[in-house]
């Protein structure tokens, strides 16, 4: 939810539509948090830059507000520098960020500073990113940047334990059907489930709950492959990353975990399908350049396999994520995002599930 200033127009629409006491009064609470939040981080930024010997040269500019981030940038003596903070559910972000920077320079933004405690971080300038641009550019950034990505979560494959102690959650293949089966049996926020228009239907639950035992076998027969779990990073679309002066540069890793690598794959080739519908040699090459980084674990058809099998993995893992991420907003935040976790549950019923021992599809 972005946090803009209190727009009478819109309140007359919102009010037409029964929302307007609601939208008013979230539009002004808005308002005070994020003045409150934001006169803390810039003294807290320029502490920070005064200690490395840099001068905040001019007035912050605030880049937008959602329920789960605040950015701003800070003109200074050396350049423009990046402030971000994110809530609980992505604490892990600046601590992570500056670790990949140190294990992978070059490839993630320079981290200048971070407040581990309130999740607040520092970067320096690291350019624009490739959304504005033609989509056959778009792809060929992509192309250069899935080298790059690929060789961070290859290496990182040897640093998960450090990667859990940072906080990244943990959605590996083996305790993935577990989490699962507390997110559908109403561990947690239920309401995140079922609760309003968006929600799942009761028959939906059920069937969701009959999906334990296929899940967990997919998640036993993808683990079979033997690819090392590492850094996920499940929001790496075209405005996540960019080509800059030294090579690709991976940012914004809110949405990270430790899980499958081809969970990312999941999330680049769908970005592919929206930038360019129906243009299968793009999307073929880009999962060829992301599969050359695992060849090492098996043939391309048996790779080809791991990728098909990832998807129902993956969508349990971004619905987990969602479900995180909601659950710790304010309950005026939440009807935003109303839906998000059930949408992609009901993915996951249309995914056809393969019994072990079988060669048919076994829908539930």
């Amino acid at each position: 939810m972005y946090a803009v200033p209190f727009c009478p127009v819109l309140s007359r629409i919102y009010g037409r539509l029964g929302m307007g006491e609601w939208m008013d009064d979230n539009w002004r609470m808005a308002e005070r948090k994020n003045r409150v939040m934001a006169a803390a981080a810039e003294n807290w930024a320029a502490e920070r830059l005064r200690d490395a010997g840099v001068e905040v040269g001019g007035p912050v500019e605030r880049l937008g507000a959602r329920a789960w981030s605040r950015q701003f940038r800070i003109p200074t003596s050396v350049g423009y520098v990046y402030f971000k903070s994110s809530p609980p559910a992505f604490g892990h972000e600046a601590a992570l960020t500056r670790a990949l920077c140190e294990w992978f320079p070059g490839n993630v933004p320079e981290v200048l500073a971070i407040d581990a405690g309130r999740n607040w971080m520092l970067t320096a300038d690291f350019g624009a990113d490739q959304r504005s641009m033609e989509p056959e550019r778009i792809l060929r950034a992509c192309a250069e940047m899935i080298p790059a990505f690929t060789g961070i979560q290859v290496n990182a494959a040897r640093r998960v334990g450090e990667l859990l102690d940072l906080g990244c959650p943990d959605h590996r293949l083996a305790v993935l059907p577990g989490l699962f089966d507390e997110l559908v049996s109403g561990g947690g926020d239920l309401e995140l489930l079922i609760g309003g228009p968006h929600g799942l239907a009761p028959e939906e639950l059920e069937r969701l709950r009959l999906l334990a035992r296929p899940f967990r076998e997919t998640c036993g027969r993808l683990a079979s492959f033997a690819l090392p779990e590492t850094v996920v990073h499940a929001d790496i679309w075209r405005g996540n990353f960019v080509i800059a002066e030294g090579g690709p540069l991976v940012f914004d890793w809110a949405e990270s975990m430790v899980a499958h690598p081809f969970y990312s794959l999941e999330v680049i080739r769908q970005d592919v399908r929206m930038l360019s519908p129906g243009d299968h040699a793009s999307l073929s090459r880009i999962t060829d350049v992301y599969l050359d980084a695992w060849g090492r674990y098996g043939s391309r058809g048996r790779l080809a396999e791991a990728v098909r099998l990832a998807a129902a993995p993956a969508l349990v893992s971004r619905a987990l994520m969602w479900r995180d991420a909601i659950s710790g907003l304010d309950e005026r935040a939440r009807p935003r995002y109303a839906g998000a976790v059930a949408d992609r549950l009901r993915a996951l019923l249309r995914h056809p599930f393969e019994r072990s021992g079988t060669s048919g599809a076994a829908q539930v």
